[in-house]
């Protein structure tokens, strides 16, 4: 225990919450290496071709597990104490919100109206009109 605190683990009183914090540890570490790879960097060295086109082709399907997971990374987070992983993965899932609810809100936005015409307008012609009668 004395050996992760050192490391930046919080103080955990149970191993439901050490494991916990494991758990949080290796989606961190999965979602980084996820995302390197897809990069094709990792460890500053090239990837091998079929390893990157591996991840290439299936980065949307790795993104929507994260995203996925994203609520449940949040919450073990915030149980284990760990703050900085908590306002990362807030931070996270907010994003995810946005652009999942973007189309949404395109949608629900008003159509533009066609101009309206100013009354003053309206009032001169019909005074014109008017003129013209007499």
């Amino acid at each position: 225990q004395q050996e992760q605190q050192q490391q930046g683990a919080p103080c955990l009183a149970s191993p439901a919450l050490e494991s916990a914090w494991l758990a949080l540890e290796f989606l961190g570490a999965l979602e980084r290496g996820v995302v390197h790879a897809c990069e094709g960097i990792y460890s500053r060295q090239l990837l091998p071709a079929p390893v990157m086109a591996f991840f290439a082709t299936n980065r949307k399907v790795c993104e929507g597990w994260f995203t996925r997971v994203r609520h449940l990374t949040l919450r073990l987070a915030s149980l284990c104490g760990d703050h900085h992983a908590a306002v990362y993965h807030g931070w996270r899932r907010l994003a995810d919100l946005r652009s999942d609810f973007k189309p949404l809100l395109a949608q629900l936005a008003p159509a533009a109206e066609p101009p309206v015409q100013h009354q003053h307008q309206h009032q001169h012609t019909s005074g014109q009109q008017q003129q013209q009668q007499q």
